[in-house]
């Protein structure tokens, strides 16, 4: 006589089972079909929920040109959160994402300027038509750093 199948389940859409109810025997034969045989269940897709990514800087940007052709002005240099971008709810940056700092672009060129004329000196002659003369320096300030001269005659 032919063995009845024993079904048990091993995971949900899955099941095994043996030929022991009863077993062959005394020349009856082999239980007809698979042991095991499985289905498909829960085709929902899976979501699949990724980890926080924290942010992280990225490297710093060069600093600008100075604020100033000449004399103490501000440069500044940059960043950005970036390095990867804060994602699934990961946190930003910390700190700030830019700096600045002070800088000296030398010297300011000066452009010279005319004194005050001196006193008329005494006349050249004591009749019969002179000359006084009186001078101016350029010195009030001095020409300095690339700055212009005084224009005109001292």
């Amino acid at each position: 006589s032919s063995g009845i199948n024993a079904e048990w389940p091993l995971r949900p859409g899955e099941r095994s089972r043996t030929c022991d109810n009863p077993a062959p025997g005394e020349g009856g034969n082999d239980c007809e079909g698979s042991a095991a045989e499985s289905k498909g269940c829960n085709n929902i897709p899976c979501v699949v929920v990724p980890d926080p990514v924290n942010g992280m800087w990225s490297e710093w940007a060069s600093f600008t040109e100075c604020s100033a052709p000449c004399g103490l002005g501000i440069t500044i240099r940059a960043r950005s959160c970036s390095n990867p971008a804060p994602a699934f709810g990961g946190q930003n940056c910390e700190g700030d994402s830019s700096e600045e700092i002070e800088c000296d672009s030398g010297p300011c060129p000066v452009d010279g300027n005319w004194s005050d004329y001196s006193a008329w000196s005494e006349c050249s002659e004591s009749c019969g038509g002179g000359f006084m003369e009186r001078s101016r320096n350029c010195d009030s300030p001095a020409s300095e750093n690339g700055g212009n001269p005084c224009e005109g005659e001292a």
